[in-house]
């Protein structure tokens, strides 16, 4: 993921990331039936490779998102 991409991503909101996660996650899937069905220029495993770190920089996103709004909710208490 290029560096653009991962700004853009730290600016989505929570709900907007996990929609991208789970389309991540199925695009992923589909790389690998693909892969096993043996489809013509399916045997890109640095594409699922690449898909697989993706999914879990957005993640780990994700959870930083979450910790900052628990944290907030917990200094207005």
């Amino acid at each position: 993921m290029k560096k653009t991409d991962l700004k853009g991503i730290k600016n989505m909101e929570i709900k907007d990331l996990v929609k991208k996660i789970k389309e991540s996650k199925v695009d992923m899937a589909g790389l690998f039936i693909a892969r096993e069905q043996g489809v013509k220029g399916s045997k890109d495993i640095k594409g699922i490779y690449k898909k697989r770190k993706d999914i879990a920089q957005m993640m780990t996103i994700l959870r930083q998102k979450e910790l900052v709004e628990e944290l907030s909710k917990e200094s207005k208490i």
